[in-house]
């Protein structure tokens, strides 16, 4: 999983990536420094809850995709 991680971390404007289970506990997390594993959580279930938006919208949407201007 590292390898994957650290491709990801590869692309340009990416600063973090992060796995989460459906209700929204982080399971891994890797990063810069700044985002720590208590800043992932936290963006973790935010997170957790736009998906499930989506999902209520359009029902059976298979990807999504958010780019955020800071980075």
């Amino acid at each position: 999983m590292d390898d994957n991680f650290q491709a990801l971390l590869d692309l340009a404007g990416v600063n973090a990536v992060m796995i989460f289970d459906d209700a929204g506990r982080l399971v891994s997390q890797r990063g810069k420094a700044i985002y720590d594993r208590p800043l992932c959580e936290q963006v973790s279930a935010i997170l957790t809850r736009a998906v499930d938006s989506i999902a209520l919208q359009h029902p059976g949407w298979e990807s999504a995709a958010a780019q955020y201007a800071d980075g």
